[in-house]
C-alpha cells in the first residue's frame, strides 16, 4: 500500500483517521491502534518481512531497556550490548540489502561459484533500521531513556508516515506527541499531504517519462547532447518532487495525528555551494550521518587528513546507504570530491563579487545534474557512456528532433517545476502574514484552498487513468 494509490487514499486513510479521533479517546488506546495501523500497512506489501520488522522493534525494545539499566552501573557492560545491538541492526542490512552485490562482485573478482540470495529487498529497510539504531545510540548516550512501553518504541521506529521514506526522527522529537501532549492540524496536515500527492503525480511522474526515455538509450552515438541534458535535468527534478512530494505527505499525516516530523527538503536547487546543498537535501539523513558517523569520528574539528578522511568515509557510506551499486558507490565519492575541491581549493566563501557568487552557484546546480545523472545510471560502462555523452564525446550531434520535441511539449512543465524549486510561495505568505487584518491575505487563503482541491480532483483522474508510480526512495 502506498501513499499515491486508491487503496490508501479513499479507505486506509479515511478509515484511520476515522477511528483515531472519533472511537479512540485515550492516548494509550490510539497509539496501540496507531501501532496496529502501521503494521497492517507494511504487511499489505510486505506481509512476510512485517515479521521482519517486528523482531526489530523488539530487539530494540529489549536492547535499549538493558543499556538503560546498565549504563548507571556498569558502563562497560552497557557499551558492549550497545555494540551487539548496533552489529545485529548492521548485519541486517548487510545481508538483506548487500549480500547480492557482495557475491556477485566476488564471483566476478576470484571467480567464486556463490550464488546470488533469492530473497527481495524488504521496503523501507535502510529507514527503519537507521530510526532503531538511533534511538540505541540516544539511549546509551543518555539523550533520551529507554522507554518501557513496547508500543512507544513500535511507533518510533514503524509509525506508517514515515516507515518506508522516512523522514528520520529522534525519540525526543516524536516523545510529545507519543505521550498525547501533540498538538493535531487536521486542516495543514491534509493541505500538506494534498500538495505532496501533486507534486508526486502531475510532476515527478510526467518527468519520469522524459528521464525514462534518455536513460534507455544504450547506443550512446545516437543520444544527443540537448537530450542526454534534457534527461538529466529531467531526472533532477524527478527525484526532487517525487522524495520531496513523499515527504510533504508524510509530514501532512503526521500533523493529522499530531506528530510533528522535522522537514526534510529546504528548497536544495537554491544552493549557493555544495556544502548548502547538503544542508537542504535530505536533511534527516544529512542530520543521521553527522550526528552519529562524522561527529563522532572527528568532524571537521581535527587535521586536514582527519578531515578528509572523514568526509571520505561519510561519502562513501552516503553512497552506499542509497543502494548496492557502483552508480552509488561513484555518485557518492563524486559528492566527496566535489566537498573536496569546495573546502580545500577553491573556497566559494572568498568570493566577494556577487557575480562571481552567482556563477558558483550556476557551477553548484550544473554539477547537481551531472551527479544525479551518475545516480540514475544503470551499470558502470552505461553511466560513463552517458556522461560521456552529455560532453558530445561519443560522437554524437549537438541536438537532434527527439530534444526539441520534448523540450517544446513539456517547457510549461519544465516552466512550473524550476518556479516551484524556489521559495517563491512562501515569500507571498510571509509577505501576507505580516498584514493579516489586509483582505488580500484572507483571500490568498481561500485561494491555496481552492488550489488545493483542484489539484486533488487531478490527482485522482490521474490515478484513475494511468498505473501506479512507486516513489523512488522506496527502492533504498
Amino acid at each position: 500500500m502506498q501513499f499515491n494509490s486508491a487503496v490508501f487514499i479513499f479507505l486506509f486513510l479515511p478509515i484511520t483517521i476515522g477511528l483515531y479521533y472519533f472511537v479512540f479517546k485515550k492516548t494509550s488506546l490510539r497509539n496501540c491502534f496507531l501501532l496496529i495501523a502501521s503494521f497492517a500497512f507494511y504487511s499489505w506489501q510486505e506481509p512476510y518481512y512485517v515479521f521482519l520488522l517486528l523482531f526489530v522493534i523488539l530487539a530494540a525494545y529489549h536492547f535499549a531497556l538493558k543499556i538503560d539499566l546498565l549504563k548507571v552501573g556498569d558502563k562497560k557492560k552497557a557499551k558492549q550490548i550497545t555494540v551487539i545491538a548496533v552489529l545485529i541492526n548492521v548485519c541486517l542490512l548487510v545481508v538483506f540489502k548487500y549480500s547480492g552485490f557482495i557475491i556477485s562482485n566476488l564471483n566476478r573478482i576470484i571467480n567464486l561459484p556463490l550464488s546470488a540470495p533469492k530473497f527481495s529487498f524488504p521496503l523501507g529497510l535502510s529507514f527503519y533500521l537507521f530510526q532503531s539504531l538511533s534511538y540505541l545510540i540516544d539511549v546509551y548516550q543518555g539523550k533520551c531513556e529507554a522507554q518501557k512501553n513496547f508500543v512507544d518504541v513500535g511507533l518510533l521506529i514503524a509509525f506508517f508516515p514515515k516507515l518506508l521514506s522516512g523522514p528520520l526522527v529522534r525519540f525526543s522529537e516524536e516523545q510529545s506527541a507519543i505521550k498525547g501532549e501533540g498538538k493535531d492540524d487536521f486542516s495543514s496536515g491534509l493541505k500538506r499531504f494534498i500538495i505532496g500527492l501533486a507534486k508526486k503525480m502531475l510532476v515527478a511522474d510526467q518527468f519520469s517519462l522524459i528521464a525514462n526515455e534518455a536513460f534507455k538509450i544504450t547506443d550512446f552515438g545516437q543520444l544527443s547532447i540537448a537530450f542526454a541534458w534534457l534527461g538529466a535535468i529531467a531526472f533532477t527534478l524527478q527525484i526532487y518532487y517525487d522524495f520531496s512530494g513523499y515527504s510533504d505527505m508524510a509530514i501532512g499525516i503526521g500533523l493529522i495525528f499530531g506528530f510533528s516530523f522535522p522537514e526534510n527538503f529546504n528548497y536544495p536547487y537554491i544552493a549557493k555551494s555544495m556544502t548548502d546543498f547538503w544542508r537542504r537535501w535530505h536533511i534527516s539523513l544529512s542530520r543521521w550521518f553527522r550526528d552519529y558517523i562524522y561527529i563522532p569520528l572527528g568532524g571537521s574539528r581535527c587535521s586536514a587528513g582527519k578531515h578528509v578522511r572523514n568526509l571520505l568515509i561519510i561519502w562513501l557510506l552516503t553512497g552506499l546507504w542509497h543502494g548496492a551499486g557502483w552508480n552509488f558507490i561513484g555518485w557518492g565519492l563524486l559528492h566527496f570530491l566535489l566537498l573536496f575541491i569546495e573546502k580545500y581549493i577553491f573556497r566559494p566563501e572568498r568570493l566577494k563579487k556577487p557575480l562571481a557568487k552567482y556563477i558558483y552557484q550556476i557551477f553548484v546546480l550544473i554539477a547537481i545534474v551531472g551527479t544525479f545523472a551518475v545516480f540514475r545510471g544503470v551499470g558502470v560502462k552505461n553511466t560513463i557512456q552517458y556522461g560521456l555523452a552529455m560532453f558530445g564525446l561519443t560522437n554524437n550531434a549537438l541536438v537532434d528532433n527527439t530534444a526539441v520535441m520534448y523540450a517544446a511539449e513539456n517547457k510549461i512543465l519544465f516552466a512550473i517545476a524550476c518556479l516551484g524549486s524556489a521559495p517563491i510561495i512562501p515569500w507571498i505568505t510571509k509577505k501576507l502574514h505580516q498584514h493579516e487584518a489586509l483582505p488580500a491575505c484572507a483571500f490568498f487563503k481561500i485561494f491555496q484552498w481552492i488550489i488545493v482541491g483542484i489539484l486533488f480532483i487531478f490527482c485522482v483522474a490521474k490515478l484513475m487513468r494511468t498505473a501506479y508510480s512507486p516513489f523512488i526512495y522506496f527502492g533504498f
